[in-house]
């Protein structure tokens, strides 16, 4: 055989192979027998889990100011009565407060409101676990419950979590710091 009798042979083989993968590939296009799922349209996106999620209370609901002012210093929006024009982050993990109630797990503060977007001081009820660390004012450690302790009524403190406490009331808290 020659060089050309092998190319038309190679060629041939070549030719058939690739209709007979044509003609198969058009009766499996479902992947009915190749228990291969076909892949999904939309990319599949994951929320952010609950506990990241911003809640609602305090939020400022936008306003459509379409009507015409002629003097824009009539124009003042909630957060300008507030003093401030910076906006409050997604994402809040501290706030500080005073000590209302001290209950079996948890506390009743009077948050200074500086996780809600109107800034309002509300009643946080924040629980603590056994991870929950607290810190006297002589840094002494206290694990858990034990914790609740050394809390006291009027007590200012510095709370942390890891969850976004931004416009939530209610949350577990990692650690208390006593400021006073």
């Amino acid at each position: 055989m020659n060089f050309k009798n092998i190319f038309t042979v190679v060629a041939l083989v070549v030719l058939a192979l690739a209709i007979f993968l044509y003609i198969t590939g058009k009766n499996n296009a479902g992947f009915e027998d190749n228990n291969i799922p076909p892949a999904p349209e939309e990319e599949t996106v994951i929320p952010a889990s609950e506990v990241m999620q911003p809640g609602e209370v305090g939020e400022i609901e936008n306003t459509d100011n379409s009507e015409v002012v002629e003097d824009v210093s009539e124009v003042i929006t909630e957060q300008d009565k507030l003093g401030s024009n910076v906006e409050l982050p997604q994402e809040i993990f501290s706030t500080v407060g005073v000590v209302l109630e001290v209950r079996k797990d948890s506390l009743i503060i009077n948050g200074d409101g500086n996780n809600f977007a109107d800034n309002e001081q509300r009643e946080l009820t924040v629980y603590l676990t056994e991870q929950t660390k607290t810190f006297s004012l002589d840094k002494t450690k206290h694990q858990g419950m034990a914790g609740l302790d050394v809390l006291k009524e009027n007590m200012n403190i510095l709370i942390n979590s890891t969850e976004n406490i931004r416009g939530k009331t209610h949350f577990t808290i990692k650690t208390i710091s006593i400021l006073n």
